[in-house]
């Protein structure tokens, strides 16, 4: 239960969130229309709490910020009514408690904890990578799309940093067993959305090398550098030592770790 817009909800401000992670097991008949925005953020703040009671003024703090509507209880009651006639036929109890409320559905059913459950356990599965790898199919964009404030904002900020940290780690699985061909183009994609994030540009120019790529393993330090320059700094040193083990192509690069 969360959105293809990343792993909570809601997406493209349609107001429609998935039935459940595959689409399966709450409504077949497809998305659930559960409003506008104020009320999309009301779910998801009960989402990212799943299976706990968000007390009402904690729900009235993270929807309007310190902007409430007047009546701000009463909004919520409506909005928690709306909420609960649409997840009712899904069987999700949407339940009130002393001084909040309560979504009462299984954590593994809302992608942001199935991410993060993935995330957690990976390095005890089987195959870490592919484990690391369904963690990441359960985003398809920006989390929490078309929400304004502060708590959404803030929310989007931190999971996003949690997807990039996942993703490295599979980047890093599959680097070391020697598979770099298999991180080049999702590298390439998040260089792209965040240039300045060095530890990035390191996995990609690393891969790159392992690919007989160094001439554009080069190039990205350069845009990286060039960038830096610009601010009267200067890339890091990890990056900087990379560069000059890749120009002088240390065979070490070749089978291990930097």
């Amino acid at each position: 239960m969360a959105a293809p817009a990343g792993p909570v909800l809601p997406h493209g401000g349609r107001g429609a969130v998935p039935a459940s992670r595959t689409g399966r097991g709450v409504r077949p008949d497809g998305p659930l229309v559960v409003g506008h925005a104020k009320q999309r953020c009301v779910l998801a703040v009960l989402l990212m709490d799943a299976g706990a009671v968000v007390p009402a003024a904690g729900l009235i703090d993270r929807v309007w910020g310190n902007d409430p509507p007047d009546g701000a209880l009463n909004v919520l009651y409506s909005y928690v009514c709306r909420l609960r006639r649409a997840l009712g036929p899904a069987g999700v109890p949407l339940l009130r408690r002393s001084g909040g409320y309560l979504l009462d559905v299984d954590r593994d059913r809302v992608d942001v904890h199935r991410f993060r459950r993935l995330a957690a356990t990976a390095d005890a599965a089987p195959d870490p990578a592919a484990a690391l790898d369904a963690a990441l199919a359960l985003w398809g964009g920006t989390a929490l799309s078309g929400l304004a404030g502060p708590w959404a904002g803030s929310v989007r900020a931190t999971l996003d940093d949690e997807r990039v940290a996942v993703l490295m780690a599979r980047n890093e699985v599959h680097l070391a067993a020697g598979r770099p061909a298999e991180v080049v183009r999702v590298l390439r994609d998040a260089v792209a959305a965040r240039p300045d994030d060095e530890r990035l540009v390191e996995q990609l120019m690393l891969a790159l090398y392992r690919c007989g790529l160094p001439a554009e393993a080069r190039r990205q330090y350069r845009a990286v550098a060039d960038r830096a320059a610009a601010e009267g700094a200067a890339p890091g040193r990890r990056l900087r030592d990379l560069h000059e083990r890749i120009r002088r192509a240390d065979p070490v690069l070749a089978v291990g770790q930097p």
